[in-house]
């Protein structure tokens, strides 16, 4: 399912049926909550759908610019002095001067540190001409939706609601339509390999577009099977937000949906860590 996918369902079962009962903007708003509450709870078993790698060539200085996704850094690998084609392991440390006055932490290029600085990584020793690997956890984003405006058969701008951070959606799905006078067809499902921040710029793996108008809807990157609990969440949080405005004492049961939410996410999962461990 992807975000229109996702809203549409949570209109039906709340019975919302125009933006008069409940603004898309606010209802993308529930979704994401929704959304975000799910994946919480999938992280324990799925994280890896969230850990990703990236390498870096020739690197010089005491620095090196992290994607704009990282939300913590697992791993960092960097050259061993003697051979290029041996990575040792940096060990991190809290702050930078950790690295300067602690004799617990005397660096070196067989023994390298590094401290995660928001959006850069200073790396001890300083690096001349290395090569550098990144392991790291990929923050959950929300979803987002809109118009999108082709730029070539495999790129395109996606809309306002889209962040100006480089990577951001990187490796996630992106499903775009083409939108008619009277339809609104499904052009593909793609894999984003790039997203330039700056432009809202991404690039599709296998896309074939044609400059037509065109809608795009993103795809969350936690499991498939476990997308039916983010519309069940934002129903949830639909009710939340109508018990709020129009003070209906029967939509009071939204806090035991997430109660039977969690319960029913913590059963599925107990159900595919027994699978996995079978399978071990």
């Amino acid at each position: 399912m992807n975000t229109f996918d996702i809203m549409g369902t949570i209109r039906n079962f709340t019975g919302l049926e125009t933006e008069n009962d409940l603004g898309s903007v606010l209802l993308k708003r529930m979704t994401n909550l929704g959304m975000m509450y799910v994946g919480q709870l999938l992280m324990p078993l799925y994280h890896e759908f969230l850990v990703k790698t990236k390498d870096y060539t020739g690197e010089a200085g005491s620095s090196i610019d992290l994607p704009g996704d990282v939300l913590r850094i697992l791993d960092i690998y960097r050259d061993d002095a003697d051979s290029l084609a041996k990575l040792c392991t940096a060990v991190p440390v809290e702050n930078r001067g950790l690295i300067d006055i602690n004799p617990n932490y005397s660096s070196s290029e067989a023994y390298p540190l590094y401290v995660h600085e928001g959006r850069q990584a200073v790396i001890a020793p300083a690096l001349a001409t290395t090569n550098v690997s990144l392991r790291y956890r990929k923050r959950l984003v929300d979803l987002v939706e809109g118009d999108f405006t082709y730029a070539s058969a495999t790129t395109g701008t996606l809309g306002a609601d889209a962040l100006p951070i480089d990577d951001l959606y990187n490796n996630y799905d992106l499903a775009v339509y083409t939108v008619t006078a009277s339809a609104v067809t499904l052009v593909g499902t793609f894999l984003i390999s790039d997203y330039v921040g700056s432009t809202k710029v991404v690039t599709l793996t296998g896309a074939a577009l044609t400059s037509v108008k065109m809608k795009y809807a993103l795809v969350p990157i936690i499991p498939g099977e476990f997308h039916n609990f983010i519309v069940d969440a934002g129903i949830a949080q639909v009710k939340r937000i109508k018990l709020y405005q129009d003070k209906i004492e029967g939509l009071t049961s939204w806090q035991d949906d997430l109660v039977s939410l969690k319960s029913a996410i913590k059963e599925t999962l107990d159900v595919n860590l027994g699978m996995r461990r079978e399978e071990q």
